[in-house]
């Protein structure tokens, strides 16, 4: 009997071991979360728990303690406590409070790109509407603050007395605070009547209504200022405005500064941006800034401007056209009334260039630059323009290439010809005098042109002759003119408005060519000693241009006893004047390179090392055959090596 008892106990055993291995693989068993899936709601409700989840008796309610979050479609809640009513369909979420009494786990609603921070929210998962107190929101660049807040439908949120701000402080220092605040997300948001508050505080700066857009999107919108006081233009309203977009490439900022006193500032920003092309912004500002109050011995009014203009182009835009600018240009009061950053209140300089370059393709004159150039110094208010500059350059051209016998290169196929035109229009003044009738007469200006020719010639197998001639002309609308006036026993100097061209040139040639020494050493680590010597020798001459028959300097009395000086007719000119010494200068000198080259025979790829003992080391004079004295200049000696990486 005892045998058959034992036989059924184990029999029983083994099956409970069996069944409950079978369960074990059919239902996973579950820490704190569940998964339950409902026929009567649109989607499964998902739960989960870190601390507990409790169900009530009759399974209609549902408590997560403790990092709770529901997922229901696009929905998502978390919060310290959550509580689910099967019955009426709705999430209740809400804070618990911790060891020393303070609120943990706010409640966080979101719903696609969408979300909220709040003390506590009841949400019907399927009228999807919501109900919540004290919430917190950001929403595109600002922050929603409201004590009630109710969800109609799936994009519409309205809010019972709340606050929008841009100040991310958990108590914002400024808002628009509104009775009504309607939200539509990422769209826009909208206030009744509301007024602006610092501080909580309200202040008389009332709006019958509310605008910000709230997308991804560009979108036009007020700008809140910022507030603050300032010890001699009182309190002020700062960077207060409107952004406009004008298109998907351009937008406009407007913006002003308002104080108490009378100071006031308006400032323009425009900002441009075609892909793959240009970018750029204007930014235009001017005001007037008032120190002090009326009939105080240190009251002041100043009116200030600046404007700032940057543009770039995109190197791919159009390989042979290119445009930048950067422009900078004001008063010279204008940063240290009107901005609170140290760098631009010290700033002292400002300065400005526009450039424009063009190439041609194929095109004998194939090169093009413009340049306008600007610059200022606000401590001694000096300014500095130059409008325009402009180059014009040709290829280098081969005009006797091909002439004659074709079949075999000859030595004028090798002379080259260039042509480089300049031409600029600057001055130097006040800028209080700048733009005034007297500052045009005080524009300098010119035109250079340059035609260099050159070629290079192999001599007697192992030389390298290079002669040179060089052209330049220069062209001027006005010159100056010496007389000695006996009345005042001084020099006089008048401007003449004439045409006035003056040529120089001069001529060089240079010769040189390498001689190259070479010791081996076959069974040595030491395979070779390579010495280069580099002999040169030129030659330059230049005429005298200030003779007579130049016509381009000329002599006047320079005191009582009748002695003369001699002075250039184009001694202001901004390209100068042709040279007033004869000169032919002989130079010559002579380069080396040493080196050194090892066997390396710890590395497989590389056979040989080499070492350069000396980079260079040269020795150079020159010798004026002209000069009345000290024809010879001074014997310049440079050594350079990178010896073991220790000397450089």
């Amino acid at each position: 009997m005892k045998l058959k008892a034992i036989k059924i106990f184990l029999f029983l055993f083994l099956l409970t071991a069996f069944c409950n291995n079978l369960l074990a693989n059919i239902i996973p068993v579950l820490s704190d979360t569940i998964e339950e899936k409902t026929t009567f709601f649109d989607d499964e409700i998902k739960q989960y728990a870190e601390d507990s989840l409790k169900l009530s008796i009759d399974g209609k309610k549902a408590f997560l303690y403790g990092n709770a979050k529901i997922e229901y479609q696009k929905t998502i809640i978390t919060a310290s406590y959550i509580e689910i009513d099967w019955n009426k369909n709705t999430i209740y979420a809400c804070t618990t409070a911790d060891s020393l009494g303070n609120k943990i786990g706010y409640p966080v609603f979101k719903e696609g790109n969408e979300s909220f921070k709040a003390h506590e929210m009841t949400y019907n998962f399927k009228t999807k509407k919501c109900s919540v107190k004290k919430i917190s929101s950001k929403e595109g660049e600002g922050y929603i603050l409201g004590k009630t807040v109710k969800k109609v439908d799936d994009d519409i949120f309205f809010l019972n007395k709340g606050d929008y701000t841009t100040c991310d402080a958990e108590k914002p220092h400024f808002s628009i605070r509104s009775n009504r605040i309607k939200i539509i997300p990422g769209k826009k948001i909208i206030t009744g009547p509301a007024y602006l508050t610092f501080f909580g505080i309200p202040t008389p700066l009332i709006f019958p209504f509310g605008y910000f857009p709230n997308n991804d999107k560009k979108s036009s919108g007020l700008i809140i200022p910022s507030y603050g006081e300032s010890q001699n233009q009182g309190f002020f309203l700062k960077d207060g405005g409107y952004y406009f977009t004008l298109s998907d490439k351009l937008d406009l900022t407007l913006k002003s500064d308002v104080y108490t006193k009378g100071s006031w500032n308006f400032k323009s920003s425009l900002r441009y941006k075609n892909r793959y092309k240009y970018n750029g912004n204007l930014n235009l500002s001017f005001g007037k800034m008032i120190n002090s109050e009326l009939g105080f011995p240190d009251y002041s009014e100043k009116k200030d401007f600046n404007i700032k203009w940057k543009h770039k182009q995109d190197q791919k835009a159009n390989p042979s056209l290119s445009f930048s600018a950067n422009v900078e240009a004001g008063t010279s009061t204008y940063y240290r009334n009107n901005s609170y950053n140290a760098n631009d209140y010290l700033k002292n300089t400002m300065s400005s260039s526009i450039n424009l370059s063009k190439r041609w393709e194929g095109a004998i004159i194939n090169n093009l630059n413009f340049n306008l150039r600007h610059s200022q110094n606000t401590s001694t208010n000096q300014v500095n323009l130059t409008i325009p500059d402009i180059g014009l350059s040709s290829k280098r051209i081969y005009p006797f290439k091909g002439i004659g016998n074709k079949s075999k290169t000859q030595w004028y196929d090798k002379i080259t010809i260039k042509y480089n035109m300049s031409t600029k229009n600057t001055i130097s003044t006040s800028d209080s005098l700048l733009f005034t009738s007297d500052s045009y007469s005080k524009f300098k200006n010119g035109m250079k042109h340059t035609i260099p020719v050159s070629t290079s010639l192999k001599v007697l197998k192992h030389f390298r002759l290079t002669p040179s001639f060089n052209l330049s002309e220069r062209w001027y609308l006005s010159q100056i003119n010496k007389s000695w006036d006996s009345n005042i026993n001084n020099i006089r100097i008048d401007t003449i408005n004439k045409f006035t061209r003056a040529h120089d040139y001069n001529f060089s040639a240079a010769l040189n060519t390498k001689i190259y020494g070479l010791v081996q050493f076959k069974k040595s680590k030491l395979a070779g000693i390579r010495h280069v010597i580099s002999p040169n020798l030129s030659f330059r001459y230049t005429p005298d241009f200030s003779e007579e028959k130049y016509g381009y300097y000329k002599t006047v009395q320079k005191d009582t006893e009748g002695n003369t000086d001699t002075y250039s007719i184009m001694k202001d000119g901004v390209y100068g004047t042709p040279g007033s010494r004869k000169s032919g200068n002989i130079s010559f000198g002579i380069g080396n390179i040493l080196e050194m080259k090892f066997r390396n025979k710890k590395d497989s790829v590389e056979t040989f090392k080499k070492i350069k003992l000396l980079e260079s080391l040269s020795l150079n004079s020159s010798y004026n055959i002209f000069a009345d004295s000290l024809n010879m200049s001074n014997i310049r000696l440079n050594a350079r090596t990178k010896l073991f990486n220790i000397f450089d």
